[in-house]
Protein backbone atom coordinates (compact mmCIF):
# COMPACT_ATOMS: atom_id res chain seq x y z
CA UNK A 1 0.00 0.00 0.00
CA UNK A 2 3.14 2.14 0.80
CA UNK A 3 4.21 1.78 -2.34
CA UNK A 4 1.25 2.50 -4.65
CA UNK A 5 0.44 5.75 -2.72
CA UNK A 6 4.05 6.66 -3.44
CA UNK A 7 3.28 6.36 -6.59
CA UNK A 8 0.56 8.22 -7.34
CA UNK A 9 1.82 10.49 -5.16
CA UNK A 10 4.36 10.68 -8.02
CA UNK A 11 2.52 10.87 -10.72
CA UNK A 12 0.23 13.80 -9.28
CA UNK A 13 3.00 15.46 -8.51
CA UNK A 14 4.20 14.76 -12.20
CA UNK A 15 1.31 15.57 -13.83
CA UNK A 16 0.64 19.06 -11.89
CA UNK A 17 4.15 19.88 -13.11
CA UNK A 18 3.24 18.99 -16.74
CA UNK A 19 0.20 20.86 -16.97
CA UNK A 20 1.66 23.80 -15.29
CA UNK A 21 4.57 23.28 -18.05
CA UNK A 22 1.46 23.66 -20.40
CA UNK A 23 -0.27 26.64 -19.38
CA UNK A 24 2.90 28.50 -19.02
CA UNK A 25 4.36 27.68 -22.39
CA UNK A 26 0.69 27.93 -24.11
CA UNK A 27 -0.96 30.46 -25.55
CA UNK A 28 -2.83 31.43 -29.05
CA UNK A 29 0.23 32.23 -30.58
CA UNK A 30 2.38 29.16 -29.90
CA UNK A 31 0.01 26.44 -31.02
CA UNK A 32 -0.75 28.21 -33.93
CA UNK A 33 2.68 28.31 -34.91
CA UNK A 34 3.13 24.84 -33.86
CA UNK A 35 0.06 23.55 -36.13
CA UNK A 36 1.26 25.47 -38.87
CA UNK A 37 4.63 23.90 -38.56
CA UNK A 38 2.98 20.60 -38.27
CA UNK A 39 0.53 20.57 -41.02
CA UNK A 40 2.96 22.60 -43.46
CA UNK A 41 3.32 19.42 -45.31
CA UNK A 42 2.45 15.91 -45.86
CA UNK A 43 4.51 13.70 -43.46
CA UNK A 44 3.42 10.64 -44.21
CA UNK A 45 4.95 7.54 -42.31
CA UNK A 46 8.34 6.21 -43.07
CA UNK A 47 9.37 9.15 -45.37
CA UNK A 48 11.77 12.10 -45.03
CA UNK A 49 9.13 14.56 -43.73
CA UNK A 50 7.73 12.51 -40.80
CA UNK A 51 11.51 12.02 -39.74
CA UNK A 52 11.65 16.03 -40.00
CA UNK A 53 8.75 15.81 -38.35
CA UNK A 54 9.81 13.92 -35.59
CA UNK A 55 12.78 15.69 -34.94
CA UNK A 56 10.58 18.65 -34.99
CA UNK A 57 8.57 17.48 -31.98
CA UNK A 58 11.15 16.20 -29.67
CA UNK A 59 13.59 19.59 -29.99
CA UNK A 60 10.67 21.07 -28.52
CA UNK A 61 10.01 18.99 -26.17
CA UNK A 62 13.35 18.84 -25.05
CA UNK A 63 13.57 22.74 -24.97
CA UNK A 64 10.15 22.44 -22.64
CA UNK A 65 12.81 20.60 -20.14
CA UNK A 66 10.68 17.34 -20.99
CA UNK A 67 12.50 13.96 -21.55
CA UNK A 68 11.97 12.30 -24.92
CA UNK A 69 12.36 8.44 -26.34
CA UNK A 70 12.37 7.82 -29.62
CA UNK A 71 11.61 3.96 -30.59
CA UNK A 72 12.43 2.31 -33.96
CA UNK A 73 10.36 -0.38 -35.32
CA UNK A 74 9.76 -2.28 -38.83
CA UNK A 75 6.50 -1.70 -40.31
CA UNK A 76 4.62 -2.50 -43.33
CA UNK A 77 4.07 0.45 -45.16
CA UNK A 78 2.57 0.79 -48.87
CA UNK A 79 2.98 3.52 -51.07
CA UNK A 80 2.16 4.02 -54.92
CA UNK A 81 4.24 3.53 -57.54
CA UNK A 82 1.57 4.17 -60.64
CA UNK A 83 -1.59 5.59 -60.32
CA UNK A 84 -4.49 6.32 -63.30
CA UNK A 85 -7.92 6.53 -63.56
CA UNK A 86 -9.46 6.28 -67.13
CA UNK A 87 -13.19 6.91 -67.71
CA UNK A 88 -14.33 5.30 -70.97
CA UNK A 89 -17.96 6.29 -71.95
CA UNK A 90 -20.60 4.51 -74.02
CA UNK A 91 -19.77 6.73 -77.06
CA UNK A 92 -16.00 5.83 -77.47
CA UNK A 93 -14.43 8.44 -76.23
CA UNK A 94 -11.77 8.21 -72.88
CA UNK A 95 -10.77 10.83 -70.33
CA UNK A 96 -7.63 9.87 -68.30
CA UNK A 97 -6.02 10.98 -65.22
CA UNK A 98 -2.84 10.83 -64.69
CA UNK A 99 -2.68 11.32 -60.42
CA UNK A 100 1.19 10.28 -60.62
CA UNK A 101 2.05 14.29 -61.93
CA UNK A 102 -0.48 15.36 -59.25
CA UNK A 103 -0.38 19.60 -58.28
CA UNK A 104 2.32 20.11 -55.66
CA UNK A 105 4.22 17.46 -55.95
CA UNK A 106 8.06 16.70 -54.66
CA UNK A 107 9.42 19.44 -56.52
CA UNK A 108 6.73 22.15 -55.48
CA UNK A 109 7.01 23.71 -52.37
CA UNK A 110 3.84 22.54 -51.60
CA UNK A 111 4.50 18.66 -51.51
CA UNK A 112 0.88 16.88 -51.75
CA UNK A 113 0.83 12.60 -51.04
CA UNK A 114 -0.78 10.86 -54.83
CA UNK A 115 -4.05 9.62 -54.13
CA UNK A 116 -4.18 5.98 -52.97
CA UNK A 117 -5.47 3.50 -50.37
CA UNK A 118 -2.79 2.14 -48.30
CA UNK A 119 -2.52 -1.46 -48.20
CA UNK A 120 -5.08 -2.00 -51.06
CA UNK A 121 -3.43 -4.40 -53.94
CA UNK A 122 -2.03 -3.16 -56.90
CA UNK A 123 -4.28 -4.04 -60.05
CA UNK A 124 -6.63 -2.74 -62.12
CA UNK A 125 -10.51 -2.87 -61.73
CA UNK A 126 -13.12 -2.08 -65.14
CA UNK A 127 -16.87 -1.78 -64.38
CA UNK A 128 -19.59 0.62 -65.06
CA UNK A 129 -19.58 3.16 -62.09
CA UNK A 130 -22.36 3.66 -59.67
CA UNK A 131 -22.67 6.98 -57.64
CA UNK A 132 -23.03 5.67 -53.90
CA UNK A 133 -23.18 8.79 -52.26
CA UNK A 134 -21.17 8.51 -48.94
CA UNK A 135 -20.87 5.03 -49.17
CA UNK A 136 -22.82 3.75 -46.25
CA UNK A 137 -25.24 1.15 -45.81
CA UNK A 138 -28.49 3.38 -45.77
CA UNK A 139 -26.78 4.78 -49.56
CA UNK A 140 -26.61 1.18 -50.69
CA UNK A 141 -30.54 0.24 -49.34
CA UNK A 142 -31.46 3.54 -51.36
CA UNK A 143 -29.86 2.13 -54.70
CA UNK A 144 -30.89 -1.53 -53.94
CA UNK A 145 -34.43 0.18 -53.22
CA UNK A 146 -34.61 1.19 -57.06
CA UNK A 147 -33.04 -1.56 -58.56
CA UNK A 148 -29.29 -0.81 -58.38
CA UNK A 149 -26.85 -3.12 -57.40
CA UNK A 150 -23.10 -2.21 -57.40
CA UNK A 151 -22.04 -6.05 -57.81
CA UNK A 152 -18.87 -6.08 -60.61
CA UNK A 153 -18.83 -2.08 -60.75
CA UNK A 154 -16.75 0.67 -59.70
CA UNK A 155 -18.30 2.74 -57.11
CA UNK A 156 -18.05 6.56 -56.53
CA UNK A 157 -18.46 7.55 -53.28
CA UNK A 158 -17.42 11.24 -51.70
CA UNK A 159 -16.10 11.42 -48.26
CA UNK A 160 -18.16 12.22 -45.40
CA UNK A 161 -18.22 12.82 -41.89
CA UNK A 162 -19.33 9.25 -40.54
CA UNK A 163 -17.10 6.49 -42.16
CA UNK A 164 -13.15 6.41 -42.76
CA UNK A 165 -12.28 5.38 -45.81
CA UNK A 166 -11.42 1.90 -45.19
CA UNK A 167 -15.16 1.30 -43.66
CA UNK A 168 -16.18 2.85 -47.22
CA UNK A 169 -13.97 0.50 -49.14
CA UNK A 170 -15.04 -2.36 -47.08
CA UNK A 171 -18.50 -2.21 -47.53
CA UNK A 172 -18.26 -1.54 -51.17
CA UNK A 173 -16.53 -5.04 -51.31
CA UNK A 174 -19.07 -6.81 -49.35
CA UNK A 175 -21.41 -4.60 -51.61
CA UNK A 176 -19.51 -7.00 -54.43
CA UNK A 177 -17.81 -3.49 -56.00
CA UNK A 178 -14.73 -3.98 -58.16
CA UNK A 179 -12.84 -0.82 -57.30
CA UNK A 180 -13.89 2.16 -55.33
CA UNK A 181 -12.96 5.72 -55.84
CA UNK A 182 -13.20 8.15 -52.89
CA UNK A 183 -13.53 11.95 -53.33
CA UNK A 184 -13.78 14.65 -50.85
CA UNK A 185 -15.40 17.80 -51.59
CA UNK A 186 -13.79 21.19 -51.74
CA UNK A 187 -10.59 19.92 -50.73
CA UNK A 188 -8.57 20.07 -54.47
CA UNK A 189 -7.36 16.60 -53.08
CA UNK A 190 -9.04 14.57 -56.26
CA UNK A 191 -10.13 11.15 -55.60
CA UNK A 192 -8.61 9.05 -52.65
Amino acid sequence: AVTHSLLFSRNSHNALRLHRLFLSSASNATISSYLRELTRHPHLAGTKPSLETLNYVQNHFKSLGLETHVAEYEALLSYPTHISVTARFSNTTTLEFDLNDVPGDSSSSSPVVRPYHAYSPSGSAQGNVVFVNHGEERDYRALESIGVSVKGCVVLARKGEILGRGAIVKIAEAKGALGVLIYAENDGGGFG
